[in-house]
């Protein structure tokens, strides 16, 4: 496990100071919807397709009604959470006096929400499979031991994006402040683990990433091992290619 350090390795465009990091915590204080405000990272074109991340978040302050802080977001925008063209996010949201956590996706305009509350921190696992589909779990427990709701969303746009973000504003011209936090960001993108499996791509023997949760398993003489499978632009993908019913998908190369 790895957090992300929003301190040493995330960039904020934030002119009147409402964000602040410190080490694996981004603090977002009287965050308003008149201003452009974020703090992201630059992970590369194409970077984050399927993946699993895990974080924490907490409204401490909800604000007037219709007041938004977008705690977690992969885009290709780099702006506020209003002017992405797409993009996948997390927010809190002030509707009618209830706080709620939405996950949204910025270009089909999909949502789902969950009613929360006010200074109660949320351990959230997003995943995104199959590309087009994006699961949100939110929990009560750091162990994540008990499920409060699973937000989901279907036929999501299917991009590969490159900026994620901690932090972001909705600039809609509404002076509505709000403030909250998110922690504990894990891209779960350690160092691969080989699945003691090689393939013959033409040209060389080929290693996998051992990924246990994968659809897709090879039998490698004694047991079912399952193999880790990424987009076909992903740097680290083999040349080998293979359509799962849905997409040509590549198996991920160990490097």
């Amino acid at each position: 496990m790895g957090y992300e350090d929003f301190a040493a390795d995330y960039t904020e465009v934030d002119p009147n100071n409402h964000f602040a990091q410190v080490t694996v915590k981004n603090t977002g204080t009287n965050v308003n919807r008149n201003e452009t405000a974020y703090v992201y990272k630059d992970f590369g074109v194409g970077h984050f397709d399927e993946c699993e991340h895990l974080f924490d978040m907490r409204c401490t302050n909800k604000g007037g009604i219709s007041s938004i802080i977008v705690y977690y977001g992969q885009s290709n925008s780099l702006n506020d959470y209003n002017n992405w063209t797409s993009g996948i996010a997390v927010r809190f949201y002030n509707v009618a006096g209830v706080v709620r956590i939405y996950l949204s996706d910025r270009g089909s305009a999909s949502t789902d929400f969950y009613n929360a509350a006010e200074g109660t921190t949320y351990y959230c696992t997003l995943k995104r499979f199959n590309s087009t589909d994006l699961t949100l779990k939110i929990y009560s427990d750091a162990a994540r031991t008990t499920l409060l709701d699973t937000l989901t969303l279907g036929s999501i746009d299917d991009n590969q994006y490159r900026y994620m973000y901690c932090g972001s504003s909705q600039n809609t011209s509404n002076n509505l402040a709000q403030s909250g936090w998110v922690e504990n960001l894990d891209l779960q993108e350690d160092a691969d683990v080989s699945a003691g499996i090689k393939l013959w791509d033409g040209t060389a023997d080929i290693e996998l990433v051992k990924d246990d949760a994968s659809p897709v398993k090879i039998w490698d003489g004694a047991a079912a091992i399952g193999v880790k499978l990424v987009a076909v632009a992903d740097g680290d993908a083999s040349a080998i290619r293979f359509y799962d019913g849905v997409i040509v998908k590549a198996f991920k190369k160990k490097v």
